[in-house]
């Protein structure tokens, strides 16, 4: 609240957004409009805009067709801030649009700048692969995401989560896509995480927000707006700019320079590390489940042990009872049978045991 209450802050959210939509390859130059700012009569405590005249998007008086290209291009403009700037206006209710166009184009002017949302490269990437996980029905990629968008505790069953993913996305896209809410469908996707105890941070909260307020200006505007046939192209962009754009490059020279300096200081580290532990003020949280999965691991790895020695041992005891029988002096059926026996009881202990490793694997 008291963010919203500094001007000079508006005053350079509006400037920034209002840079940040002048071009788009989604629509065209001065087709979306932000206030310009008047600095010299800006300050803390008073705001002077330009004046835009204009109508509200829920009360305008258009074409059907027209209030479909209205929806599209109101649902392009907070997409491209969200996935594309990284930088986006969080209040987008049909008072903030207004219609400034005439007969020969559509245009509008996105006003009241106070409550904005960054959002870093991190987390911009994981809000693609959420986007894409939905769009094309991927639960492997929607759980991915939001595990790493969360913090995830060690006895989370992520096959759970990703079966509840799948649950999910298959009774949404049952629908057809003009019927798919993409805020019911996010609503519900971050409502599996909560109920798995992973904690999400409080950015997710005003992107959510934002998609249902602009998805319902489009739904208002056209009830069976199709929102994710629309957002699939801007994702499309995004997938493109981070794997050909610059800010790949610059991952990768920070990340190298994050790796040199990791390995430098990577004996210092880990001298601290074994003094914690023989300190014991390092705790391992290993969870009831986790423990007897380890315990039960460590169990057949000794029986696979003992097995494998008590075949040696039968091996090893008939070939000497063997080579005693090759002597002269030494001649005795009960023998003989003995040794066949080890020998024989050595080959099927050391056959299960080299069964059993190749099942592990």
């Amino acid at each position: 609240l008291l963010g919203e209450l500094d001007f000079h802050r508006e005053a350079r959210n509006t400037e920034k957004l209002r840079q940040n939509l002048s071009n788009s390859r989604f629509w065209k130059s001065g087709q979306v409009v932000v206030p310009k700012v008047y600095w010299d009569w800006t300050t803390d405590c008073i705001l002077t805009l330009e004046w835009i005249e204009g109508i509200k998007l829920n009360q305008v008086d258009l074409p059907e067709h027209r209030k479909k290209r209205l929806a599209t291009l109101a649902v392009q403009v907070v997409m491209q801030q969200i996935y594309l700037d990284r930088f986006f206006h969080a209040d987008p209710h049909p008072g903030n649009f207004l219609y400034i166009g005439d007969d020969t184009q559509d245009r509008l002017a996105l006003l009241d700048c106070g409550m904005v949302a960054m959002i870093d490269p991190r987390t911009q990437s994981i809000l693609t692969d959420l986007l894409i996980g939905i769009v094309y029905e991927r639960p492997k990629i929607v759980t991915q995401a939001i595990r790493e968008l969360g913090f995830t505790r060690l006895d989370v069953d992520l096959r759970s989560i990703e079966s509840a993913f799948d649950r999910l996305l298959r009774r949404f896209y049952t629908r057809p896509l003009t019927e798919i809410n993409l805020a019911e469908l996010l609503n519900e996707a971050l409502r599996v995480p909560r109920e798995n105890n992973i904690q999400m941070p409080g950015t997710i909260g005003l992107f959510v927000k934002t998609i249902a307020n602009v998805e319902g200006i489009a739904r208002q505007l056209d009830p069976l707006f199709p929102f994710v046939e629309v957002a699939r192209p801007i994702v499309e962009q995004a997938i493109r700019l981070r794997l050909f754009g610059t800010e790949l490059w610059q991952d990768a020279v920070q990340s190298s320079l994050y790796l040199s300096r990791l390995t430098t200081q990577f004996p210092q580290r880990f001298e601290v590390l074994l003094d914690r532990l023989e300190r014991s003020e390092l705790g391992i949280n290993l969870g009831w489940r986790l423990e007897q999965e380890f315990l039960h691991t460590q169990q057949q790895g000794m029986n696979r042990l003992s097995l494998a020695i008590l075949s040696m041992g039968s091996l090893v005891s008939g070939a000497i009872l063997q080579q005693l029988l090759g002597q002269d002096s030494v001649s005795s059926p009960l023998i003989e049978m003995v040794s066949q026996g080890l020998l024989l009881s050595g080959i099927g202990l050391m056959s299960w045991v080299m069964i059993a490793l190749l099942r592990s694997f």
